[in-house]
């Protein structure tokens, strides 16, 4: 995925994503290496720390969804994801 397309994901601009990028390479959470064919492009991996640190906080994120779905019927989160899904693409 390219940076332009991450942006787009998660609704932040290039720039911010960009400077996202850096500093979580800063913090040894991904390494850059240049892409094998083009030189101006960047190929992005999370480094072992990065990989810990997500499986670290991955109980956290779902302890925190289960507490904000807390109380919601199936048929209602599927309904609040598809029009949530309906926004976003109405911003792309």
């Amino acid at each position: 995925m390219t940076q332009q397309q991450i942006a787009i994901n998660v609704f932040k601009d290039y720039a911010s994503i960009t400077r996202i990028i850096e500093i979580l390479v800063t913090k040894n959470f991904l390494e850059r290496d240049f892409h094998s064919a083009d030189r101006r492009r960047f190929d992005l991996s999370i480094t072992k720390l990065g990989f810990e640190t997500l499986k670290r906080l991955t109980p956290i994120i779902e302890s925190n969804r289960k507490q904000a779905l807390k109380g919601f019927a199936i048929s209602e989160i599927e309904l609040l994801n598809n029009s949530l899904n309906k926004i976003i693409k109405n911003c792309v």
